[in-house]
């Protein structure tokens, strides 16, 4: 994505700006993906198709109309209802297991299985234009059906420098992927549309770095009814080419086999992970792993990792003897040779991430983990260390980068005004409370550093209800189950000192479910909830101003009601109570520093029905004061783990100065006229090279610096920054 400003300044009374921004997305295909010992004297493809009709199975179709569903049948993966797998129909006759006879396409792909058993004419390519149509590979089948298929497309194009648009037409759904070899973890998505549909296009843009013939699989299924499929480039003029139409010259040439290379069939990590090695498995194929040859660097280290064969497979494994890798991104480069001739070396770049943070919290396995030290003003989110997932979004712009809380860790805390309404809102997610049909969660631990600033005191909260005033610091779920972190004040004065920090679980469920756990000071009636229970509940008395850990675990027993939870102040146990049950599905939504939707106390439920008052923005309990450090778990931390954390978080570590972060790119581009001179000015951040067409080669523009200037002297020039 570029913005782009132009300016027209050549008339002083008269100057007008604009802005556009331009999105370009295409997939690139390195030179690494290069197939060698093509048999150019095999045309086309190799077509492995297979069908499980409504015959067999009682549905038009059992994959659900998703690549990943397609994928399992093709593999075999799928079964009845009993457990049983099914038989591939469009496989070998008589065959009592799942099994999949290839067939030699030696010309286009251009199918369709017409109502009446013939094909076509459907789709971009048919009689009417001088392409017929062609029966789908083995369909019909053993059952004489068209239903329920799913076949791949396997060939190597021979594709030149540049960029491509292709086109697939189907009815239903497909793939188009590229790779080292296609059993390669590392293949790319080219292009897919991931449903059902009826017949139609889908186009996408791939750039191929270098001229090559390049390995390629089109997946395709079939859900119900119509059943077609069509693979073509598209010309600069619009004009669309069957891929291997040996009678069109600007057809892109496919072929059907190829020297299968090795292939990468593990890699470990991924994502975001606490781990202290990483890990790979390379599977020999026609072609073999060199003995000797592997080599692997990590963050530009060379290291020395450990490398075994086991028949066919090698595995390459390295441990970082100091533990852990650091928090941040890091990026290992893993190289062999093959025994192809010439011989080829593969490199692989893997890039993971180790999450930020105390490395004592990261390697316990939270889901979830806010450090909540961002700094940049008007930042809005609470980054999750551990994955993508549970952001957090700050509400009414409370106090970032405010003083740190945890010496263990370099990043500041959050100040959170009752006043000023701040808090943060955390979305719904089966990891944390809302997964349906989930049995129950058995084991949740919530861990958090705070310091009260304004405490509440022991008036009523509201005038109908005998409870205290409330600042909720975590809550998750509501009237029904849920689990709810907050402060209860005991001080009938202005300015309380003191407070008690509660710790309260409930789920007063619903058939088969037995409630427990959920008490209220009146008698609740109509709302179809199960009756009240004695609360599972524990409290601590805190003071303001003051620096707290808390950990407070949950476990259930499915079975009595012999579960219960455990709090921890700095490292020592407070309070335990038994009497908790499952913990299932429980909605209403999730906040940290007030509640997010209906909320439970010990002795009170905040009921949307029957506690109507307190659905006031007066009753969301706002919390005033600092947090740092939240994570979340769904495992129960043992009464050693929390002891670490509290500890980690007291030895200090420095404070890294923070540096304004390096931006590389266009700023902007702008057009000056004055005059006869015209001249283009960029504004950018990195190095800037040129080229005269767009797909370079690029060369470094010499002497160049920000903001540069050029007077056009020729029809186009292009300029990148990297």
């Amino acid at each position: 994505q570029v913005s782009l400003s132009f300016s027209d300044t050549s008339q002083a009374l008269h100057q007008n700006e604009f802005q556009f921004t331009v999105n370009e997305i295409f997939v690139r295909i390195p030179p690494e993906f290069k197939a060698s010992g093509v048999d150019t004297n095999a045309p086309g493809f190799v077509a492995r198709v297979s069908q499980i009709s409504t015959t067999q199975s009682g549905a038009n179709q059992v994959h659900g109309n998703t690549i990943a569903g397609a994928e399992r049948q093709l593999a075999g993966e799928l079964t009845n209802a009993d457990g049983d797998p099914y038989t591939n129909e469009a496989g070998p006759a008589n065959a009592d297991a799942w099994e999949i006879t290839p067939v030699e396409v030696a010309t286009v792909i251009n199918f369709e299985q017409g109502d009446d058993g013939t094909p076509g004419p459907t789709g971009r390519f048919t009689v009417n234009n001088g392409a017929e149509d062609a029966f789908i590979p083995q369909i019909p089948a053993s059952q004489q059906n068209k239903d329920g298929i799913v076949a791949e497309f396997l060939t190597f194009l021979e594709l030149s420098q540049g960029f491509h648009t292709f086109g697939v037409n189907s009815d239903d759904g497909f793939e188009v992927k590229s790779g080292p070899s296609l059993k390669d973890l590392t293949v790319i998505a080219l292009g897919e549309w991931n449903s059902w549909r009826g017949v139609g296009e889908t186009r996408f843009d791939v750039y191929v770095e270098e001229d090559g013939i390049y390995p390629v699989r089109l997946l395709w299924w079939e859900g119900g009814d119509g059943a077609s499929v069509e693979f073509y480039s598209i010309l600069e003029n619009g004009d669309r080419v069957l891929i291997n139409d040996r009678d069109n010259p600007n057809a892109i040439k496919a072929y059907r086999s190829a020297t299968e290379r090795p292939y990468i069939s593990s890699v470990s990590p991924t994502g975001t992970a606490a781990t202290d090695s990483i890990e790979y498995t390379i599977n020999d194929d026609e072609v073999s792993v060199v003995n000797g040859s592997v080599g692997l660097t990590i963050n530009g280290a060379a290291l020395d990792p450990e490398v075994t064969k086991s028949g066919s497979v090698t595995t390459v494994r390295y441990v970082n003897p100091e533990g852990i890798f650091p928090g941040g991104t890091h990026v290992a480069v893993l190289t062999y040779d093959e025994s192809s001739d010439p011989v080829v070396t593969r490199t692989f770049r893997h890039e993971f991430n180790t999450p930020e943070g105390q490395t004592v919290v990261v390697r316990d396995g939270p889901f979830a983990y806010w450090r909540l030290g961002e700094t940049e003003a008007g930042a809005t989110q609470a980054i999750n260390e551990i994955s993508e997932f549970h952001t957090g979004t700050y509400n009414n712009s409370p106090g970032l980068g405010a003083e740190r809380l945890v010496l263990g860790d370099p990043t500041s805390s959050v100040l959170f005004e009752a006043e000023k309404q701040h808090w943060i809102s955390i979305p719904d997610h089966g990891d944390i409370n809302s997964l349906s049909g989930n049995p129950g969660w058995p084991q949740k631990t919530i861990e958090f550093w705070f310091k009260a600033r304004n405490l509440p005191n022991s008036e009523l909260a509201h005038p109908d209800f005998a409870i205290s005033q409330r600042q909720v610091i975590y809550e998750q779920g509501g009237a029904t189950r849920g689990m709810n972190v907050y402060l209860a004040g005991i001080e009938d004065v202005p300015n309380p000192t003191r407070a008690e920090l509660w710790f309260n679980v409930l789920s007063r469920g619903g058939t088969p479910e037995i409630p427990w756990g959920g008490t209220a000071p009146y008698n609740e009636t109509g709302d179809g909830v199960g009756a009240d229970t004695d609360a599972v509940a524990i409290s601590t008395e805190i003071e303001k101003d003051t620096v707290y850990h808390v950990a407070l675990v949950f476990e259930e027993d499915p079975d009595n009601f012999d579960g219960g939870i455990t709090g921890y102040l700095n490292g020592e146990k407070f309070d335990e109570a038994t009497g908790a049950n499952q913990l299932r599905n429980h909605t209403d939504d999730v906040g940290i520093g007030r509640r997010n939707n209906e909320v439970s106390f010990h002795d009170l439920i905040v009921n949307a029905s029957t506690a109507t008052i307190f659905n006031s923005p007066d009753h969301l309990f706002y919390y005033d004061g600092w947090l740092d450090e939240f994570a979340l778990y769904n495992v129960a931390l043992t009464e050693e783990q929390v002891k670490a954390h509290y500890e980690a978080g007291l030895m200090e570590v420095p404070v890294d100065p923070v540096e304004p972060p390096m931006t590389v790119g266009i700023n902007s581009i702008a057009l000056v006229a004055s005059g006869d001179d015209h001249v283009v000015r960029i504004d950018y951040n990195g190095t800037l090279k040129s080229a005269a067409t767009v797909n370079g080669p690029f060369v470094e523009v010499e002497g160049a610096t920000s903001p540069f200037t050029a007077t056009p002297d020729q029809e186009k020039m292009f300029y990148i920054v990297k």
